[in-house]
């Protein structure tokens, strides 16, 4: 038997079989979701969710109340959405986790109102965005250092985030040059507390008229 070439957004990692820590496990093709089959951890009071190796098409995916693990997977037609996000529940937990735990693709996919942030959000991590919206989403204390984006949309503020054209010193993929390129931020509105660093590829993207931002080269 052939055996195919791992996909270029594997980032020559390779995959492995990860415990599922009572989590629901999504595997294979999925186009389908019961929130209902989702487990609720008791100590954090979040639905917990897992895609590993996961082809998954045309869902929509609420995140709100939601503990989600992504891991060499990929999104097509996808819609995320979060409400409140920042919002603590009774166990003093907010809705969080990681889109790209391993490396993990998305393609034409919409984010509205999701919360990225380092912690007590979720981080984008090894995630390559190809063709996706970001409406409204909120960014405050989130690092992008090692995410590819390409042809995608940004409407709304951002603000108070870091975002990374090559991985810093201290990750794990160090000097890795990320994938950025033609991505539309001429809608969204830019603050100055924005850090675009590592080379970040400034020419490369649509900004909005006058904003264009000043680089910042440190780690």
């Amino acid at each position: 038997m052939r055996i195919l070439p791992s996909p270029k957004w594997w980032r020559d990692t390779k995959p492995t079989d990860l415990p599922a820590y009572g989590a629901l496990q999504l595997q294979g093709k999925v186009d389908a979701l019961d929130l209902d089959a989702v487990p609720v951890d008791p100590a954090s009071g979040l639905r917990d969710l897992f895609f590993h190796r996961a082809h998954v098409t045309g869902l929509t995916i609420p995140l709100d109340w939601m503990h989600l693990t992504v891991t060499w997977s990929e999104f097509d037609n996808c819609t995320f959405t979060q409400k409140g996000g920042g919002i603590l529940n009774e166990h003093g937990t907010s809705a969080q986790g990681s889109l790209a735990a391993r490396p993990s693709i998305y393609r034409n996919c919409v984010f509205q109102g999701v919360r990225f942030k380092g912690l007590g959000g979720f981080n984008m991590m090894a995630s390559r965005f190809e063709n996706c919206d970001f409406l409204q989403c909120k960014f405050n204390g989130h690092n992008a250092t090692e995410t590819d984006l390409v042809n995608c949309r940004f409407i709304g503020k951002i603000d108070g985030c870091n975002w990374f054209g090559t991985v810093p010193e201290h990750e794990h993929d160090a000097g890795r040059r990320n994938d950025i390129a033609n991505n539309d931020f001429s809608q969204a509105t830019l603050t100055d507390n924005i850090g675009w660093r590592g080379h970040f590829d400034i020419d490369s993207q649509i900004w909005p008229p006058g904003a264009r931002p000043s680089l910042l080269d440190q780690w």
